[in-house]
């Protein structure tokens, strides 16, 4: 596509020079077709599209970010010091770890930072909480359970069945 659009501003001048006349454009039209391969219709658009785009550098599509990084990163100091609750849980309690933070000379971020993240709302909050990982104390290549008593009470048979009958006989008789 960056190709397609190099094609288009070389001969935008030439293109925009031939306003009125109407074999220079179709020799226009007809030689960008042979080049990029699209339809002759969509040469115009593509030329109003050049022409009426802004030369700013870095085109930015969608919504500005409000919730910056560093209100992320304040918001899970907090969920992590809360134990790690869920969005919902956490949305209540907010304001007051906040102000124990602070109050406790501990808040590290910034008055910006906090003022987000104290308007921060519900469904918001339990979009970022559900992306934090959990802390998971899993104790790999040890078994966490260990055999009951009961296992020592019942006889358990290991080897050929004629040799275990043949004990089984003698503590019957």
């Amino acid at each position: 596509m960056t190709t397609k659009n190099n094609i288009f501003e070389e001969h935008l001048k030439q293109w925009l020079g031939a306003r009125k006349d109407k074999k220079e454009r179709s020799k226009i039209i007809k030689h960008i077709c042979f080049i990029t391969g699209i339809h002759p219709k969509s040469v115009p658009r593509s030329f109003k599209r050049i022409q009426m785009k802004r030369n700013t550098g870095i085109e930015r599509r969608g919504r500005e970010v409000f919730y910056t990084p560093d209100v992320i990163a304040a918001l899970k100091d907090v969920w992590e010091i809360a134990s790690e609750p869920c969005g919902e849980n956490l949305h209540s309690v907010l304001g007051e770890y906040v102000k124990i933070l602070i109050r406790d000379k501990v808040w590290q971020h910034n008055i910006e930072t906090t003022a987000k993240l104290l308007v921060m709302g519900l469904g918001t909050m339990k979009k970022r909480v559900s992306k934090f990982v959990r802390k998971t104390f899993i104790a790999h290549g040890k078994s966490t359970t260990s055999a009951g008593t009961i296992h020592n009470l019942i006889p358990v048979r290991s080897g050929d069945w004629d040799t275990a009958s043949d004990r089984n006989e003698g503590m019957n008789g």
